[in-house]
């Protein structure tokens, strides 16, 4: 449903899905022009909250801004919609044929697929799924990633911690060294976590030596746990078991927009 039509059209679209009575989903998009987020919930299951997605690193990134804010928003049978999966996906600058040409490497396109599923937001492919290489594959059908997508407690990830350092504007290292990591959360059920921790990093090609690979921690303080909680550490993508931790985790050497996805279970 488009911006022009969606105040007429809206609630009788609701009703029909509603007394169709069948499995449906209604996806609504104004492009988040009314922030859709305080007030679709009644009529619709996911709502664009930003303007049209490309496979360029910085609007992954614009988009991960806007969706931070929004977590209490979403829930079982009401989401954010940051727009659709990238990896894979050659494209063009505000998508527009006439603009050069762009797309997501494999390290961003992991993260990019890490952010989504943590955010609880619609995967939506946007790549040719009838030709797609190997590593394309095997991000978007990693199982242990998707259940975090998928888990029945419908939480979005919300930003834990976040360190900047250097001078940046925009995200763009003005000269020297930069830093800027975050940790997100997102609550699972039987009280356990995934936890993603975040090297987000240069933004354009040409700033790509300011940046570099970093240590990145979280403490059970800023998770409300007591310190000599143990917690089993599972890294999600390789779906092997880190370790068992008290006190804080530190993921070590992330590299420059790259990730690591962990579940934290109580034990």
């Amino acid at each position: 449903v488009g911006r022009c039509s969606i105040y007429r059209c809206r609630p009788s679209r609701s009703c029909a899905i509603q007394k169709f009575g069948g499995q449906m989903v209604f996806s609504m998009c104004e492009w988040g022009w009314e922030d859709p987020w305080t007030w679709a919930e009644s009529m619709a299951n996911q709502w664009r909250i930003t303007l049209d997605i490309y496979p360029q690193w910085m609007r992954v990134l614009e988009i991960l801004d806007t969706n931070t804010q929004l977590s209490q928003y979403a829930g079982p049978g009401h989401w954010n919609d940051p727009d659709m999966v990238e990896v894979g996906v050659n494209g063009t600058l505000f998508n527009d044929p006439s603009l050069p040409a762009t797309w997501l490497t494999e390290e961003q396109s992991k993260s990019h697929f890490s952010l989504w599923s943590i955010f609880a937001s619609p995967l939506i492919l946007g790549n040719d799924i009838r030709n797609m290489p190997d590593w394309v594959y095997s991000i978007i059908s990693a199982k242990s990633v998707l259940a975090v997508n998928q888990d029945p407690l419908g939480k979005q990830a919300t930003l834990l911690t976040e360190q900047k350092k250097g001078r940046m504007i925009g995200g763009y290292c003005l000269f020297g060294s930069c830093v800027h990591t975050q940790v997100f959360n997102k609550t699972m059920v039987d009280n356990n976590f995934a936890i993603l921790l975040f090297n987000r990093a240069h933004i354009f090609e040409q700033d790509k030596g300011h940046f570099h690979e970093e240590d990145i921690s979280v403490t059970w303080a800023s998770l409300g746990l007591h310190e000599e909680q143990s917690v089993q550490v599972t890294d999600l993508w390789s779906e092997k078991i880190v370790g068992v931790y008290t006190r804080k985790y530190v993921g070590k050497s992330i590299p420059a927009n790259g990730v690591q996805f962990l579940q934290f279970k109580l034990i």
